[in-house]
């Protein structure tokens, strides 16, 4: 039997448990240091891990939101600029540096949006607040649901290039 000085004093309160109770806790105690060794491996690396599954998903989420929050002044320029029978086969997936991205459903829908309103649809959106730092739109085939990812290298449109 180990001495009493190592044995945790249950009246005694602590700001957290201590190695020694720690190992109480565990049942090792009064087990081989080798063993107190292992077990202090296999446990700081339990206390080491990373966030659990469920942290990452909310993390995930709340990026997500954050995502959708800063385009949504896009989005709805979008809406107000493009047919609405053209809006509901496509969506505004990013914006970054001058260059809006929008996935398209189809190849028909991008050579509709590309070559025969691109360059209406640039200058129409420039008419909005929010988009007049709009200089490049690239497309990209897709489920227009935003499910999946893009299915083909994109396509671009720049203000005053040929298809104007």
């Amino acid at each position: 039997m180990t001495p009493r000085a190592q044995r945790p004093d249950p009246g005694r309160r602590s700001p957290g448990p201590r190695r020694v109770q720690i190992l109480w806790k565990a049942g090792l105690g009064a087990a081989p240091a080798e063993v107190q060794r292992d077990f202090w491996r296999r446990y700081n690396g339990r206390a080491r891990r990373g966030p659990s599954p469920l942290a990452e998903a909310l993390i995930d989420c709340a990026e997500r939101l954050a995502e959708l929050r800063r385009l949504a002044p896009l989005r709805e320029a979008w809406a107000a600029v493009v047919p609405a029978a053209l809006a509901r086969q496509c969506e505004v997936l990013d914006f970054r540096a001058g260059r809006l991205s929008v996935r398209v459903d189809g190849p028909t829908t991008r050579f509709i949006m590309e070559r025969e309103l691109g360059s209406v649809l640039l200058r129409a959106l420039h008419s909005h607040p929010a988009a007049r730092n709009v200089r490049e739109i690239v497309y990209r085939i897709g489920p227009a649901d935003g499910a999946g990812a893009a299915a083909d290298t994109p396509r671009r449109h720049r203000t005053g290039s040929a298809l104007e």
